[in-house]
């Protein structure tokens, strides 16, 4: 017993329930519908089944404050090839291990097809729809389905294609345990007539710092556990000025709030978080969070970045004391796949089918040498011969190996990786089966051949520290990696620069590996370079409104004039009229000059309004994919209309920076111009001694 009391008390968290049991009661008739396409989950694209027998899944998270009722059901559009033979040819649907429905391709080629889905086969949870094919030729008697990877065995579920999902609230009632995934359900993307995915951050009327460093550390972590492809908005608004429309219909967060909607409990000058059903809609989630001390640069919210303290969460309210941060384990030059997260996974059917792991490399980090032993076992009857397994490093082919006898005896395949391909944050080793059989058989073939990938099977990366160059290439590194980092924002911000670092911080979290260090937020007049523990950041704002911007003007790629409106000539960025400066929004990276490896951000432009231009495309994950240099252009005059509004123009340069020089590029960024001179000229004049004295010993070696 005291063991287990020294353990609670070491991690500074003590639960209690918050007064009486919260009573969650749902009003009767009170449904609510939900349209998903189907190809909103398979990234967007139409479900394709390729092969003799092809097969897709799609997977469906219904949150325990919603339950299906009946009423629902899915509409299939289903494309094929025309020549399939059309009555010997099937889908196969189902829904959790449960067979819904069995058609011959015939009897699918007219329009939308309508399938009842009783309420029965949903649960709370993760659902899996399953879609099985038989695709099959005229010939296939003849040929015993020898061929059966011909390109004309196709079926496509087109994009007509979606699920109709009435649901109503339960009596589940939220607490501490459901934190955040009950702020990140992605269905609540799909619910008629609501925001898409949108949380509604509320501010007091006079925020500090800390209430910030709240509201960007609360975002980190959602995005940590809401994965890269999740689409999430947030809203912030300020007490005074929220009105109950901004409540509705999405999760809540209260930031030292004192609204009396809400009821808190009394405060205790000790910290406090308390998670419930909102009281404006019973289906989503209000999370209030306290600060007894909101001067005094820590923040609550940053406790819950520590994976061990999360776990610890439970009932409705919990008491938080200031502690230790803890830090992630060293990287290590050994993983197996067990410690990657990944149990033993196993592939079926002729043709290809592919396994990813995920492998994340932390920014400080550089891969020297690398190679994957292979844990693989297979069916006895696979052939070898002309079976492969391909391997990927994000996206580029690295390797090809044939499975061998040994492999079905669990014997280690060793696979070198080229290092080069390994970069600073997530990457991604894909394994592509080419599985084939030594005999031709349209019932056996498809069913009787797999491969399975043990999870002792470790990958082994020899490694060095280093101190990279900065880039937006390796963007949104090293913003998502420990130690973590901060944002310094102009005095004067306002709620539309509040929503934009929230969102940039849930998109850092979506990319990162750990959480114990989730962002802060310093304002211009409270951040001093010199005493933040914190050697990334993020500098936000015009160089006339930020400060710290405007004092590393003369070290950034592209500098500003020296009344900050305008970009300084002869950098790279060709002005159209020089008499007269266009709006341009700027994204710059450099090497912070106040750490020896700290990176900068920095998030600006000439204007308000190329400002913005600036955000939209940071927050696009479409151009995310495309950066590169050191300076990220956002046009103005270029800017073209589209079907769907303004399209900026973005241009990615790499311009020269002083601190890219070997060696000396960290001295010369420290420098003041007037420096640099002498500085060179020492330089240049001890290289001229050096070169004589070499000379003269030459002289002497030679007259000997």
């Amino acid at each position: 017993m005291r063991r287990l009391i020294t353990f609670v008390t070491s991690f500074s968290i003590c639960l209690v329930i918050a007064g009486p049991p919260v009573n969650v009661h749902a009003q009767a008739g009170d449904t609510q519908v939900i349209e998903i396409a189907l190809s909103d989950l398979n990234t967007g694209q139409p479900v394709k089944l390729s092969g003799l027998m092809g097969s897709a899944n799609l997977e469906v998270r219904i949150p325990n404050t919603f339950q299906v009722i009946d009423q629902s059901w899915l509409s299939v559009k289903v494309n094929s090839s025309q020549v399939l033979d059309q009555d010997r040819s099937s889908l196969t649907i189902g829904l959790n291990e449960r067979q819904v429905a069995s058609y011959r391709l015939s009897q699918l080629t007219g329009g939308v097809m309508k399938i009842d889905l009783s309420s029965g086969m949903f649960h709370q949870g993760l659902n899996t729809l399953t879609f099985n094919a038989m695709l099959h030729l005229p010939d296939d008697n003849e040929t015993a389905c020898s061929n059966w990877d011909d390109p004309s065995r196709w079926l496509e579920i087109g994009l007509e294609s979606g699920l109709h999902l009435v649901v109503s609230p339960t009596n589940f009632a939220l607490d501490l345990a459901s934190f955040p995934q009950a702020f990140i359900e992605p269905v609540n993307h799909y619910i008629a007539g609501t925001e898409k995915n949108e949380t509604t951050f509320v501010l007091p009327d006079e925020p500090t710092i800390d209430d910030l460093t709240s509201l960007v550390s609360l975002a980190y972590l959602f995005g940590h556990d809401a994965g890269r492809d999740f689409r999430w908005q947030p809203k912030v608004v300020s007490e005074q000025s929220g009105d109950v429309s901004a409540f509705k219909d999405r999760g809540v967060v209260l930031l030292r709030s004192k609204s009396r909607v809400v009821a808190p409990p009394p405060q205790t000058g000790i910290d406090i978080v308390m998670m419930r059903n909102s009281p404006w809609d019973i289906g989503h989630p209000l999370l209030y969070m306290s600060d007894h001390n909101p001067q005094d640069g820590f923040s609550p919210a940053q406790l819950l970045g520590d994976p061990i303290r999360r776990t610890m969460l439970r009932k409705s309210l919990a008491y938080l004391k200031p502690g230790s941060i803890q830090s992630p384990a060293p990287f290590q030059d050994v993983y197996t796949f067990d410690q990657l997260g990944y149990v033993n996974r196993t592939v079926r059917g002729l043709g290809e089918s592919s396994l990813i792991y995920r492998v994340f490399i932390p920014y400080n980090v550089e891969p020297t040498n690398a190679f994957l032993k292979l844990v693989v076992s297979h069916s006895p009857d696979l052939d070898t011969d002309i079976s492969s397994i391909l391997v990927y490093i994000n996206g580029f082919t690295v390797a090809g190996i044939v499975p061998s006898a040994r492999s079905a005896q669990f014997e280690p395949i060793e696979i070198n990786l080229p290092a080069a391909r390994f970069r600073p944050g997530e990457n991604f080793i894909r394994l592509t089966f080419d599985l084939q059989l030594p005999f031709s058989s349209c019932e056996r073939a498809p069913q009787s051949v797999w491969a399975s990938v043990d999870a002792s099977s470790s990958l082994n990366i020899r490694f060095r520290q280093t101190v990279r160059t900065p880039t937006l290439t390796d963007y949104p590194m090293p913003y998502s990696d420990y130690p973590g980092f901060a944002f310094v924002l102009p005095d004067d911000y306002d709620l539309r620069t509040l929503e934009y670092i929230t969102s940039l911080a849930f998109q850092f979290g979506q990319s990162s590996q750990h959480t114990y260090q989730p962002p802060v937020v310093f304002t211009s007049s409270k951040f001093n370079p010199e005493t933040t523990d914190r050697v990334n950041l993020v500098l936000v704002g015009l160089p006339t409104q930020n400060p710290h911007i405007f004092s590393i003007n003369r070290l950034l790629p592209q500098p500003f004039t020296e009344d900050g409106g305008g970009l300084e000539p002869g950098y790279g960025i060709y002005l159209p009229n020089s008499n007269e400066q266009a709006a341009i929004g700027l994204l710059e990276t450099l090497a912070s000059p106040w750490s020896n490896d700290g990176v900068l951000l920095v998030v600006t432009g000439t204007d308000a309004e190329s400002l913005d231009w600036t955000w939209d495309v940071l927050l696009d994950p479409v151009y995310a994919q495309q950066f590169s240099g050191n300076v990220m252009v956002v046009g103005s005059e270029a800017r073209i209309t589209g079907s769907s509004g303004a399209i900026p123009a973005v241009t990615f340069i790499d311009s020269p920076e002083v601190s890219r020089f070997p060696m000396v590029g960290r001295l010369f960024q420290k420098l003041e111009p007037a420096d640099v001179f002498p500085v060179l000229v020492s330089i240049e004049t001890a290289l001229l001694a050096l070169l004589a004295l070499l000379a003269i010993l030459r002289w002497r070696d030679r007259s000997k």
